[in-house]
């Protein structure tokens, strides 16, 4: 069981915050929702760093951060599916939230958050890069990913806070594993210079459907699931 008391006073100091404001609840919804705003500009900045360094450094940093996206997913999934289940706020109905027109998607538990978890490996993966990039992707990932899912009602903040160890934990044990094994970083550059196409190909495809979260394919699934057992 949950102890719902430290998040609810938490959220409820949030939501206080925000003064009741309509065009900021507006704002937060947005932030929620729409993928384009929440996550696109992060892996911009991935790609970003594969092109813009002329020594080629950053193209290492790029790949520890979809790899360690992956594990940090992978991880989040994992304890949702060994944990009881947790309802999000809004399934809760414990506390008010701007969460009228946000529903609950998918039907997994809330804990620990996985936009979190993906969110934050993603900003220790370029802090080992650019302090700098590092410091925008916190930003972003504390203003614009995380804390309108508490908001909004999608997280509790033990939600976000479990999703972001999760995130930075993998993302460091990743940077150490591939820094003991240069060859693996080598035979990627490898394979980008002798298939370029198809190698730009595959890394705009992990890096769309990231940024989507496999929404598309969770529902290709879902659908795929209920035909067979029906």
């Amino acid at each position: 069981m949950f102890d719902f008391t430290l998040d609810q006073q938490i959220r409820a100091f949030l939501i206080s915050v925000t003064g009741q404001s309509a065009s900021l609840q507006a704002a937060l919804t947005a932030c929620a929702q729409l993928y384009s705003v929440k996550l696109l500009p992060m892996f911009t900045v991935l790609v970003y760093c594969w092109f813009n360094d002329p020594e080629l450094r950053g193209r290492r940093y790029v790949m520890d951060a979809l790899v360690s996206i992956a594990v940090a997913l992978l991880v989040s999934r994992i304890a949702q599916n060994l944990l009881p289940v947790r309802l999000r706020p809004l399934q809760e109905e414990r506390m008010g939230g701007f969460t009228e027109d946000i529903s609950a998607g998918d039907h997994w538990s809330s804990f620990p958050s996985d936009h979190a978890a993906l969110a934050f490996a993603l900003t220790v993966a370029m802090f080992y890069y650019s302090r700098r990039l590092g410091a925008f992707c916190l930003a972003w990932s504390i203003f614009v990913v995380t804390l309108p899912r508490i908001f909004v009602g999608l997280h509790y903040p033990t939600d976000v806070a479990a999703g972001a160890l999760v995130g930075v934990l993998s993302a460091i044990a990743v940077h150490a594993f591939s820094g003991s094994r240069p060859t693996l970083y080598a035979s990627v550059q490898n394979a980008w210079h002798r298939w370029p196409g198809l190698a730009a190909a595959g890394c705009f495809a992990v890096m769309f459907t990231l940024t989507t979260m496999a929404e598309d394919a969770r529902r290709v699934a879902r659908v795929l699931l209920n035909a067979m057992i029906h």
